[in-house]
């Protein structure tokens, strides 16, 4: 794990206090509905904070007792704000059954597709509309994959997909402010 990976809630930790409050949710599904949300939606981010709380209603009680997903949600914004070219994705470990990684992207790509705001001008471009495609194919995934050196490689290569599909649909559907430096503050 490096230095820029360390700041991330890990998988793991996100999943069992997603399970321990038994919500419906997966780490990698709520992961994707806030970056989906983040790259569609126009307006500040904390804006996009409190709809993602009404729209994931089960979480609110969470947010009042941990701060991990308020903390992954900022980190997320200014990751996105950054561009830096990289994308974090909340995912298992590669050390994780095959199967269950292959799972929790499908459940990234779900999260990502219902987080985002269908009025946004910029989904209509040729190419986002190619992106998304791509991701609902991503989400309907087989998740049987045998673990082999060849299927551990093609699920890398579609992680990274992902994640340059999502800073794609980002830069088109967020177009910089200019002069706005500023990134959303960590409190």
């Amino acid at each position: 794990m490096n230095e820029t990976t360390k700041e991330w809630p890990d998988y793991e930790e996100l999943t069992a206090m997603l399970s321990a409050a038994n919500t419906p949710f997966s780490a990698g599904y709520v992961h994707g509905m806030m970056s989906g949300m983040l790259c569609t939606d126009r307006r500040l981010p904390e804006k996009i904070w409190d709809d993602f709380l009404n729209e994931m209603s089960a979480l609110k009680a969470l947010v009042t007792e941990n701060e991990l997903l308020n903390k992954l949600f900022m980190l997320t914004a200014n990751h996105l704000e950054e561009a830096s070219g990289a994308m974090m994705l909340i995912l298992p470990e590669d050390e994780t059954l095959l199967s269950v990684r292959l799972s929790a992207l499908s459940d990234w790509c779900g999260g990502f597709l219902d987080g985002i705001v269908l009025d946004n001008a910029g989904l209509s471009l040729p190419i986002v509309q190619e992106a998304l495609a791509d991701l609902v194919n991503i989400k309907e995934v087989a998740t049987q994959a045998k673990s082999s050196k060849t299927n551990e490689s093609l699920y890398v290569e579609v992680v990274e997909f992902v994640k340059v599909a999502v800073l794609l649909i980002h830069a088109e559907c967020q177009p910089p402010i200019p002069g706005n430096g500023d990134s959303f503050p960590i409190h």
